[in-house]
């Protein structure tokens, strides 16, 4: 696995995991995408509307980030965010942004499934415009309690148009980020299927296990 950048968070893959050089075709097709378009520069929508829940310390993990957007994004605020992406020339492009916007950032390359989350480490989790079922368990266990999830990605009233993903796993069936996280604080919630179909959450980690006050 290649580390574009370590400053705090060595990448440890699990046990056995694959080789991307030479494994991953769709490492390739991600790369030529990034490569004939470059990936938006400005962070989305659902972390600048609330991005006064965002903490100033502590760290930050943008799962598939992509160019780094929200990476960087919450580098600004204060945090050590770390971003994870299957494409090195994604990451590329979120290391050039972090220069610009003068922050520091770690990247890591890494595919999701082979990646090892480490356990109560993360006061933020970022995921979007992803969705696998997989992740769910890990992203639970690597927050830290009190910590929050920002999560919006496509939904399944998506498929009715014909920009953006066409194979229903990669899409939210209806509710469904409500019902994995239903045992934390959600403070946010929408589904929308206008122009396109989204679904948002921002949920929060309970501060004593097995309590969803805090």
């Amino acid at each position: 696995m290649i580390l574009v950048h370590a400053r705090c968070f060595p990448y440890r893959p699990k046990a056995g995991a694959p080789n991307l050089n030479y494994l991953k075709p769709e490492l390739f097709s991600w790369n030529d995408r990034y490569r004939e378009a470059p990936a938006p520069v400005e962070p989305c929508q659902i972390l600048t509307q609330f991005s006064h829940l965002i903490p100033d310390a502590g760290r930050a993990l943008d799962l598939a980030c992509g160019g780094g957007r929200n990476t960087v994004f919450l580098a600004q605020h204060g945090l050590r965010a770390i971003g994870i992406d299957l494409s090195r020339k994604a990451l590329e492009q979120g290391r050039e942004l972090a220069r610009q916007r003068k922050v520091i950032v770690d990247w890591v390359q890494a595919d999701l499934e082979s990646f090892s989350f480490p356990p109560a480490t993360f006061d933020v989790i970022v995921c979007t415009y992803f969705r696998d079922p997989k992740l769910y368990a890990p992203i639970r266990e690597s927050l830290r309690p009190g910590g929050l999830l920002f999560y919006e990605t496509f939904s399944r009233e998506h498929l009715r148009f014909n920009i953006g993903p066409k194979n229903p796993v990669h899409v939210l069936e209806p509710a469904e980020l409500l019902l994995v996280f239903a045992d934390w604080r959600v403070m946010f919630y929408r589904e929308r299927w206008i122009d396109r179909g989204i679904a948002a959450l921002i949920a929060r980690k309970p501060a004593v296990q097995g309590s969803r006050q805090l």
